[in-house]
C-alpha cells in the first residue's frame, strides 16, 4: 500500500527519524516539498542524463484529463554513461493552451524542451527520433508535429516511429470483418452475462467447484471492443470453460427462480454456444491471438533496441502466416506463394481446433458446404492479418536486417549496407561518412571483439558499444550504433504516464495543478527501486 511504501521510504532515508521527526507535515507543506523534489532533483537529472547522451529520442502522446483538459505526455529515451544503459524516463506533463492540433501541440513540446522562456534547455541538435500514436496530426512530414520538428530544429532527416505496439493492434484488427458478426457478438453477451453481476460470478464459481472439484477457476475477464486483443483473453477462458458454460446456462435457462428476462437470455446464450459452428470458430481464434498477444507483450519492455523489436516481430509474423504460405521468407501477396485452403487448414497448429473440426466432419455437424465456407473464411482471416502486418512495419528490412550489426554476435552475418543507412539517419553532419564505413569494416571481421562483448562487457550491447565509443579505432562506428540503440520504437512510457496522470488526477482531486501533477507522476514513474532512490539529494 502508499502508506507502506512511506514508511519503506522514511526508514531508508532516515534510519534515526531525525529529519522526518522535526519536518512539518501540513497539505501545503507536503506539497511545495514534493514540487522541490521534482524540480531540484528528479528534472536535473533527467537534463543531465541527455545532455551526457551522444543521441536521444523524444515520445509523445496527448489525452484529456478528468478536468477536460487537453495535456500532453512527453518522455525521453537517452543512453546513460553513468548506468551504461539505455534509460527512459518521464520528462513532462504538458497542458495544450487552445484547440490540440500540429501548431499548438509542437509549441508545446518546444516550451519543454526548447531553450527559450522556463525550456530545459534539451540538445536539440542530437535529437535522432520522434515516437508517437501515427495519428497524422503527429506524423505528417509536411503539416504535422514531425514536420514543424524537421524545421524548428533543422534536421530534415529526424526519425519518426508509430508505436510499435499500437500498429500491432491495428494490424490484428485486418481481418475482423472477415469472421461472422455473431461470433463476436456471442463471446461479448456470454461475458456481459456476468459483468457487474457478483452474485452470478459466485453462482458459475460454486457451479464449476461442483460440477468438477479439481478444475481451478478462472475468471471470466471483461471485453472492450475497441481493445480488440482484449478477445484473446476472453476467447481462452471460454474455450477452457465451455462445457462448463454450456451446462451452468443449461440449467439458467430452466431456474424458475430467474426471471423470464435472465432466463432467455440464458438460453439464447445456451444456444449460440453449442454451435458447432461458434466452436470452431472460438477454437481456431485462441492460437491466432495466442500469438498476437505474446508479441504485444514483447513488444512493450521499453529496454529493447528497436532491431531486436523488429526481429521479434518478424518470427511472429512468421510464425503467424506459415500454415497458408509455401515459404515463408516471400510476401504473402505473392499468389504462388498461398497454399491451396485444405492445407493451409491442415497446417493450423492447434490439436483442439483439429479435434473440433474432426468431430464437425466426421458427424456431419455442420453441412459440407458451409464447412468449406468456414475454412475459406479461417484462411482469409489468416492471410489479411499476414498482410496487414507486412504492410503496418514496412519498415521491418531496414531495422531488422540493415541494423542486425548491432548485434555483436551476428556481426558477421549482417547484411547490412552501410552507405544506406548513414544515408536514412545522418543528418549531414553526425558522422564522417567514410570513417565510419572503415571501421565497419573492422569491426565485422575483429575477432577479439567477441572477447570484449562476452567477458569485458557481461554480453551487455550498451556498455559494448560504449566501450568500443572510447577506442579511436572504433569511435565514429559505436556512436551509430548508440544512435539505433536510442531510437524508441514505441510510445508505451507515454500510456503508463497517463494511467499515472488518471490515477493521481482523478474525479476527486480535479483542482490539482500540473506542476503538483508533474512533481507526483515523476516520483510514480520513477524506475528506481526504493533503495536505489538517491535520499542524500533530496534531504
Amino acid at each position: 500500500s502508499c502508506c507502506d511504501a512511506m514508511v519503506e521510504f522514511a526508514k531508508a532515508a532516515d534510519p534515526n527519524s531525525s529529519v522526518f521527526c522535526s519536518m512539518p507535515g501540513s497539505r501545503r507543506t507536503i506539497t511545495r516539498r514534493t514540487v522541490d523534489l521534482h524540480q531540484k532533483v528528479l528534472v536535473p537529472e533527467v537534463i543531465q542524463g541527455v545532455r551526457e547522451s551522444p543521441f536521444w529520442s523524444l515520445m509523445a502522446d496527448d489525452s484529456t484529463d478528468c478536468g477536460t483538459h487537453e495535456q500532453l505526455i512527453l518522455t525521453v529515451r537517452y543512453i546513460s554513461v553513468q548506468l551504461q544503459s539505455v534509460v527512459t524516463r518521464f520528462l513532462a506533463l504538458k497542458r495544450i493552451e487552445g484547440h490540440p492540433n500540429a501548431e499548438t501541440i509542437y509549441n508545446s513540446i518546444m516550451s519543454v524542451i526548447g531553450s527559450e522562456g522556463s525550456g530545459l534547455r534539451l540538445p536539440t541538435d542530437r535529437l535522432v527520433c520522434f515516437t508517437t500514436d501515427g495519428a497524422s496530426v503527429m506524423l505528417s512530414p509536411r503539416n504535422g508535429v514531425l514536420g514543424k520538428l524537421r524545421d524548428g530544429i533543422g534536421n530534415a532527416k529526424l526519425l519518426s516511429q508509430h508505436c510499435c505496439p499500437h500498429r500491432l493492434v491495428l494490424a490484428s484488427k485486418a481481418g475482423q470483418h472477415l469472421l461472422p458478426d455473431w461470433i463476436e457478438r456471442t463471446i461479448e453477451a456470454a461475458i456481459d452475462y456476468f459483468k457487474g453481476s457478483p452474485c452470478r460470478r459466485d453462482e458459475f464459481q460454486s457451479f464449476l467447484q461442483l460440477a468438477d472439484p479439481d478444475s481451478e477457476y478462472r475468471r471470466i475477464v471483461d471485453y472492450h471492443r475497441i481493445r480488440w486483443l482484449s478477445l484473446h483473453d476472453c476467447v481462452n477462458t471460454l474455450c477452457t470453460l465451455l462445457p462448463s458454460l454450456v451446462s451452468f446456462f443449461e440449467n439458467e435457462q430452466s431456474n424458475k427462480q430467474n426471471n423470464r428476462s435472465t432466463r432467455t437470455k440464458a438460453g439464447n446464450l445456451y444456444a449460440e454456444l453449442v454451435k458447432p459452428e461458434f466452436c470452431v470458430y472460438l477454437f481456431f481464434l485462441r492460437p491466432q491471438l495466442q500469438v498476437l498477444a505474446d508479441l504485444n507483450k514483447l513488444l512493450q519492455n521499453n529496454k529493447q533496441s528497436i532491431h531486436t523489436t523488429y526481429t521479434k516481430i518478424r518470427a511472429y509474423r512468421k510464425s503467424l502466416v506459415s500454415p497458408i504460405l509455401v515459404d515463408t521468407d516471400k510476401s504473402v501477396d505473392d499468389p504462388d506463394n498461398l497454399l491451396d485452403v485444405t492445407t493451409a487448414i491442415e497446417n493450423l497448429p492447434d490439436f483442439e481446433f483439429q479435434e473440433q473440426l474432426r468431430n464437425c466432419e466426421d458427424h456431419s455437424l455442420i453441412d459440407e458446404r458451409t464447412l468449406s465456407k468456414i475454412k475459406k473464411t479461417m484462411v482469409s482471416y489468416v492471410y489479411e492479418v499476414g498482410r496487414a502486418l507486412e504492410e503496418r512495419f514496412s519498415d521491418e528490412s531496414f531495422f531488422a536486417d540493415e541494423c542486425s550489426f548491432v548485434e555483436p554476435l551476428k556481426r558477421k552475418y549482417s547484411k547490412c549496407n552501410m552507405k544506406q543507412v548513414l544515408e536514412k539517419v545522418d543528418s549531414g553532419s553526425w558522422f564522417n561518412r567514410d570513417k565510419v564505413e572503415r571501421q565497419y569494416k573492422t569491426y565485422v571481421f575483429d575477432s577479439s571483439l567477441d572477447f570484449i562483448f562476452e567477458d569485458t562487457c557481461n554480453k551487455d550491447i550498451t556498455t559494448f558499444f560504449l566501450t568500443l565509443y572510447q577506442e579511436e579505432e572504433f569511435s565514429e562506428f559505436a556512436r551509430l550504433a548508440l544512435l539505433l540503440l536510442t531510437v524508441s520504437p514505441d510510445s508505451v512510457a507515454c500510456e503508463r504516464g497517463f494511467s499515472v496522470m488518471n490515477y493521481v488526477k482523478n474525479e476527486y482531486r480535479t483542482a490539482l495543478t500540473n506542476q503538483t501533477v508533474n512533481a507526483l507522476m515523476a516520483l510514480a514513474l520513477d524506475y528506481r527501486s526504493v533503495s536505489e532512490f538517491p535520499y542524500r539529494k533530496v534531504l
